[in-house]
């Protein structure tokens, strides 16, 4: 194949060069093949005692059950992995366990996180936490039923509970870009003739809280039956508000629920208690007051397995909502127990984040539905989770999310000082530009390099365990020194050798991480983030933009430096687009759509480029037309594959599919206020102006410096105009398109500093 390509070069005309990479692009993606279950890094599975697993096992086996959600809301993993709890830790040590992403449509406050997690979606529920009330209560505009009819136009049944804010709910979240409304799980459990009922609530000092109804009520704000009101309360006058909840009452309570009712919610409440008292009570009686109150919790939850049968009953623990000043350390990513209908020892794997150990909070609704074997709705956004058969500690999980936290913390501080370090590198540059200053280029050089080094940088970071910011701050800047010397040195070998070195580094290691499954990315201060839970696997929008900048100046680079070898060298390259952009697009690798758009075009107009044809209307629209047969061609392939599987592509076919124009509408709104909401305040849209500024300054002064550095660097200046391409797709194309566009001009801008700065020192030398 490799001598046909040099026949074509030599004996036809270069336009059918591009025809030969689009149609190797396309077969690439036909004949991909999906990936081992390790490809996100997932640990190597480990059967249970007396039989053989497959890597993952369903999380229940088919006869229905009751299934019982416990919320110990404001807790966290150090709790209950520091805390002697007997009950809770056993049922951990036997059992599935997990984190869960607690990200709702706005605040991570109680109401939003309940309402989150029975809808499915990422929803809305502030200020209506206090509106949920037993169908006969007396209030003081008369019956709760009543004034319900008065709201909905509906009687409810009398021994019911009613969500009166039910009309605000839908009001609250009807902007909202999904295609669900409040209320999807209990209605979709009352169409398969199961009822809910909900026991005990968080009410406190602050008012009536509770929001446990907002998990389990239909789309009308019902739920079957339940007590939520005073009597699941207990007078303490030693607890903070003189109430506690009443473990008795509720027990008797739950023991005499009709075994048609099958989903429980019971709200432990007295967490939420203390967190709501804040600071009306010495902060040297919160821990005392947390401790005994998870003890009382324990005993309870022993007292409820005693009525459970765990053969079949589903018991599910969880702590809905983030965070709290009473919670001892960063509370980012809640616990989760999954315990009963046959789990096994284990460790949660979710198809929606694809982490071992981190789910979404919108899993939690399929994964009980799955239980109950009724359909999950269309349009949820999560997925029934996996049980991965590995021991896994509830130590182990808060080892975990320390780590995440970590890099969490200092992800923003770090970012900050980078871009701030970019614009003071992108002013003090024009300056000596302007003034013609030769002794600039060796000024400025070394800290170019080290600027462009920071992306790789911040992947090999995460080979070493950070134990400390000081060790992670002190690691990070001794990994960019030691590739900046490495550069400097290089720079003896040829003037491009320090770019061709920090770029093909950059391009190499992403390509070889995301093969691997991304375990660099999943830690790197650049890449994504479990606790913002924007993206938890493949390519995130900052390394894509990396990606597609390193490799197109890395490769033009070699060219220009080792201008001789432009025969084999051309083969090399085209070869190594159309693996780049395969990694960057294919669904168990990348899978990321803007940047399939984003590199297929980049990719294409430079190869265009390097083949010496002119760019017209004709070239433009067949670069077009391959991008579009290439996102086809994944987006089919994707969609083939089985759900658990798919990535966001595949599900998001399947949604616009069964939403038709309204789910393309809602994808494309969404994206578009992301866009908008980042340009304004993400530090990255700072460095993509500055940069575009920069470079247009270049083009005026100093005067025809651009068209000098075209003519000296012709192979150079074409990957520069590839990555332009490239920062200009992604910026259009992606919901965080500010971010790719912004870390793909790193690549651009540098260069032609330094090429201008080079050429000011060979005038004044």
């Amino acid at each position: 194949m490799f001598k046909d390509i040099l026949y074509l070069e030599e004996h036809i005309p270069t336009m059918r060069h591009f025809w030969f990479l689009l149609i190797a692009c396309f077969i690439s993606i036909l004949t991909c093949q999906p990936a081992a279950a390790n490809n996100y890094n997932v640990p190597a599975p480990v059967a249970p005692s007396g039989g053989v697993s497959a890597p993952f096992t369903p999380a229940y086996q088919d006869q229905a059950g009751r299934a019982v959600i416990i919320i110990a809301d404001r807790t966290s993993i150090d709790d209950w992995a520091n805390t002697d709890l007997p009950n809770l830790q056993s049922l951990a040590e036997n059992y599935t366990v997990g984190l869960m992403n607690c990200r709702t449509g706005g605040r991570d406050i109680p109401a939003n996180t309940h309402l989150t997690i029975g809808s499915g979606v990422p929803l809305l529920a502030p200020g209506t936490a206090d509106s949920a009330f037993p169908a006969q209560s007396i209030l003081q505009g008369g019956l709760a039923r009543n004034i319900y009819k008065q709201r909905t136009g509906k009687l409810p049944p009398a021994d019911s509970i009613v969500h009166l804010d039910i009309a605000k709910l839908l009001y609250l979240n009807n902007d909202s870009p999904y295609a669900i409304e409040p209320g999807t799980l209990g209605k979709t459990v009352n169409q398969a003739g199961i009822k809910t009922a909900v026991l005990g609530n968080s009410d406190s000092m602050e008012g009536l809280q509770r929001q446990a109804t907002l998990l389990a009520m239909d789309d009308k704000g019902i739920v079957d039956t339940g007590m939520i009101d005073k009597s699941a309360l207990l007078k303490d006058n030693d607890f903070p508000g003189g109430y506690r909840t009443n473990y008795a009452t509720i027990l008797n309570q739950f023991k005499s629920l009709p075994r048609d009712v099958r989903l429980v919610v019971i709200d432990i409440g007295d967490l939420s208690r203390i967190e709501d008292a804040g600071n009306n009570v010495f902060e040297s009686l919160i821990p005392e007051l947390r401790e005994t109150s998870m003890l009382r919790m324990d005993r309870f939850l022993g007292r409820i397995i005693e009525h459970l049968d765990l053969k079949q009953d589903l018991l599910t623990i969880i702590s809905p909502t983030p965070g709290g000043n009473t919670v001892k350390g960063n509370n980012l990513l809640t616990p989760v127990i999954l315990a009963g209908n046959g789990i096994k020892d284990g460790l949660i794997f979710s198809p929606t984040t694809k982490r071992p150990g981190i789910m979404r909070n919108t899993d939690l609704m399929p994964t009980i539905l799955e239980l109950m074997d009724i359909d999950a709705p269309s349009g949820i956004t999560g997925q029934a989770v996996q049980i991965m058969p590995v021991g896994y500690s509830l130590s182990a999980l808060a080892g975990l999310q320390e780590q995440l936290v970590l890099i969490y913390d200092w992800r923003r501080p770090i970012l900050q000082t980078y871009v701030s370090i970019q614009l003071i590198l992108l002013g003090a540059s024009l300056i000596f530009i302007f003034w013609k200053k030769s002794l600039a280029l060796n000024i400025l050089k070394p800290v170019m390099l080290a600027v462009i080094s920071f992306p790789v940088a911040t992947l090999l970071l995460s080979l070493f365990p950070t134990p400390s910011p000081f060790f992670l701050i002190a690691l990070l800047l001794a990994i960019i020194s030691i590739l900046m010397v490495i550069a400097v040195q290089l720079g003896r070998l040829g003037n491009l050798m320090p770019f061709i070195f920090i770029t093909g580094l950059t391009s190499l290691l992403i390509l070889i991480d995301l093969m691997s499954g991304a375990p660099l990315q999943k830690t790197s201060l650049l890449g994504y983030d479990p606790i913002v839970g924007a993206r938890f696997y493949g390519l995130g929008n900052e390394y894509m933009g990396i990606l597609i900048g390193s490799t197109l100046i890395a490769t033009t680079s070699l060219f220009t430096q080792f201008a001789k070898y432009r025969r084999p060298l051309l083969v090399a390259v085209c070869l190594y687009f159309i693996l780049a952009a395969y990694v960057i697009a294919a669904p168990h690798l990348g899978t990321n759509v803007g940047g399939t758009i984003a590199s297929v075009g980049a990719f294409l107009v430079t190869a265009l480029l390097l083949m010496n044809v002119k760019i017209s209307l004709r070239s433009i629209l067949l670069v077009c037309l391959g991008v579009v047969l290439v996102v086809l061609g994944f987006i089919l392939y994707d969609f083939s594959r089985p759900v658990a599987m798919q990535s966001h592509i595949g599900r998001t076919a399947t949604l616009i599919i069964s939403g038709g124009a309204d789910e393309i509408i809602n994808i494309i709104s969404r994206k578009v206020s992301m866009n908008i909401k980042l340009i304004r305040y993400t530090i990255w849209s700072r460095v993509f102006l500055a940069s575009l500024g920069c470079l247009a300054l270049l083009f005026y002064r100093p005067s025809g410096i651009m068209q000098l550095i075209r003519q000296k660097h012709p192979l150079l200046y074409k990957g520069l105009a590839g990555v332009l391409v490239g920062s200009i797709l992604a910026f259009v194309f992606n919901d965080s398109g500010v971010v790719a566009a912004a870390t793909a001009m790193i690549f651009v801008v540098y260069p032609m500093i330094y090429l201008v700065l080079q050429n000011i020192s060979a005038k004044e030398g």
